[in-house]
């Protein structure tokens, strides 16, 4: 990625349940993949699906469903004294040369309404924080704006 200019290639969203995300996206007419991962879990590991489009642009996001909850997992790091950062991530943002049509079919991917045009880019509305997809040629994320919790 460096290399390539920086910045990163996929997006990674967690849904509550990746057979619907999955069955979203084909239903929509975009190509559709399900694999388990594997995450380490101290002495044992875990097995997660993770879904994506197998067709669109090399930033497609990819979709993982958990089986606990985001408090359930912050808490072991809490336990061992290691408290999350301080920091939220406000947007990302996403350059790429079609910027209306990246976000339209980003919303259909993510089922998520259309986005909005912001002057040049458009901005997508989506949990944790929006995508902003704006005009150029590294076609990957090219920002992550942070915030600091008030």
């Amino acid at each position: 990625m460096l290399a390539a200019g920086g910045g990163a290639f996929a997006i990674g969203f967690e849904v509550p349940e990746t057979a619907r995300a999955t069955e979203r996206m084909r239903s929509a007419g975009v190509a559709a993949e399900v694999i388990m991962i594997d995450m380490p879990r101290g002495d044992r590991k875990a097995s997660h699906p993770l879904a994506f489009p197998t067709d669109g642009p090399q930033w497609s996001p990819f979709l993982l469903t958990y089986p606990t909850e985001p408090e359930q997992r912050r808490e072991p790091m809490r336990a061992r004294g290691r408290l999350s950062s301080s920091f939220g991530i406000d947007h990302l943002v996403v350059e790429t040369a079609d910027p209306r049509e990246a976000s339209n079919w980003l919303a259909t991917i993510l089922g998520v309404p259309d986005a909005v045009p912001t002057g040049a880019d458009w901005r997508l509305a989506v949990d944790g924080a929006d995508i902003v997809v704006t005009a150029g040629p590294a076609e990957r994320v090219t920002a992550v704006a942070l915030i600091r919790p008030a």
